[in-house]
């Protein structure tokens, strides 16, 4: 899936959840995504639809029906029902904050 964008506050906000992340969902099967972020278009890389492509580097995000651990954002912990997305949030917003303050200045 591809989004485009032509304003750069998205591009603040969405840069920090670039990387791999692993979701094992209710049913126990793992999901792998990849986030890229780029001023450029870019190429979908060959390959992208087989599983050892995911095998390649270690997720920055692992998320299961009842706990998150991401590496960027330094999370790693049990929640409740679907409050992995305040948790998620809370670490978009103070990172756009920051970037938003070095874009200014």
């Amino acid at each position: 899936m591809v989004f485009k964008w032509r304003a750069p506050a998205p591009a603040l906000i969405l840069e920090p959840e670039e990387g791999l992340q692993r979701w094992r969902n209710k049913e126990g099967k793992e999901l792998h995504y990849m986030i890229k972020v780029a001023k450029e278009p870019l190429v979908t890389p060959m390959k992208i639809h087989r599983h050892d492509y995911y095998t390649q580097e270690a997720p920055r995000r692992n998320l299961t029906l009842n706990s998150i651990k991401d590496t960027i954002y330094q999370i790693n912990r049990e929640y409740q029902r679907e409050d992995w997305k305040v948790l998620v949030y809370k670490s978009l917003e103070v990172q756009f904050k920051i970037r938003l303050d070095d874009e200014v200045t």
